[in-house]
């Protein structure tokens, strides 16, 4: 993954990633003994964060979200 995604940053494509997890299902979701989000966060993003960088990892987990999510949806 830490290719890919240094890949697409490189390609010019950094304010655009954002990575998630399947969640979709019941034992899937953190609230029901699943990994849920909270594994990406806390078992998937230090691995990347080491050969991507912190400032990268930041935007792609932080800074895009936050812009992606902050749309007007009305």
């Amino acid at each position: 993954m830490p290719d890919a995604v240094r890949a697409l940053a490189d390609a010019g494509f950094a304010d655009r990633l954002r990575l998630g997890g399947d969640t979709t299902t019941a034992s899937a979701r953190s609230v029901n003994g699943g990994p849920g989000m909270p594994y990406l966060l806390r078992r998937v993003a230090p691995r990347p964060a080491e050969t991507l960088g912190e400032d990268l990892m930041r935007r792609v987990l932080t800074d895009d979200p936050r812009r992606a999510f902050a749309a007007d949806w009305r």
